[in-house]
């Protein structure tokens, strides 16, 4: 019988995110995709993916945003989870420069639109810089588009720091995370880390990765059976 595991994405991404692990992971797990609904705040989210659990305790992996928004799950609903994953993200409150440039992010859609991510803006995403990853995150954003965006940005950049509560589940959480990955707080995964119990993991990998799914899928997938299974 296969695991089901349940799969919330990043910021402007599809279900394409995890294309490269669903050939790893199709014969061990039954892999349900879930998206980041739209003008909800994240506790509301956080309520309408748990609606769409099918079993009382679940599996659950976020990637990015949806790491955090995973943990936010895990943080507001600890009987529903039986194991959780977190890839490239630490579950706090962005800093203040994070918070004042998606600020000017908002204020710049709507009053001119939106044009489509920047290449070089992918490109900062990856360590190797390939083109296949780069056209794909780019499609990604695309097939979102401005509404998806603006939304993400208004609703999703005002987070809590959910150590305490993480802190104090009873059931299995994994942090997976490049050592230099800008959009990670190293300072906060290293005192998570000192404070955890057996029950907790990390595993930090060389590299300035983010997009550790498109990248480095052989390792994830090894991580996901072995956590998981």
């Amino acid at each position: 019988m296969k695991t089901k595991l349940y799969l919330i994405p990043g910021t402007m991404c599809t279900q394409q995110l995890w294309q490269f692990l669903l050939p790893l992971l199709s014969d061990e797990f039954e892999l349900c995709y879930l998206t980041i609904p739209n003008k909800m705040s994240l506790d509301d989210i956080s309520d309408h993916l748990v609606a769409q659990f099918k079993e009382d305790r679940v599996n659950l992996l976020g990637f990015s945003l949806g790491g955090y928004i995973a943990s936010l799950v895990a943080s507001r609903f600890p009987e529903r989870l039986d194991k959780l994953m977190v890839l490239a993200n630490s579950p706090c409150a962005l800093n203040a420069d994070e918070l004042s440039l998606r600020k000017q992010t908002v204020s710049i859609l709507k009053r001119f639109g939106y044009k489509g991510m920047p290449r070089v803006k992918a490109e900062a995403l990856l360590a190797e810089k390939s083109a296949l990853h780069i056209d794909l995150i780019l499609e990604m954003d695309k097939a979102l588009g401005a509404d998806t965006l603006l939304s993400q940005l208004e609703n999703t950049s005002l987070r809590d720091d959910l150590m305490q509560p993480l802190l104090a589940l009873d059931c299995d959480v994994r942090f997976i995370y490049s050592q230099k990955d800008s959009l990670i707080n190293l300072a906060w995964m290293q005192e998570f880390n000192g404070l955890a119990g057996h029950k907790m993991s990390q595993k930090m990998v060389a590299g300035s990765s983010h997009m550790l799914p498109l990248e480095e899928p052989s390792m994830i997938s090894r991580e996901i059976n072995t956590f998981f299974k």
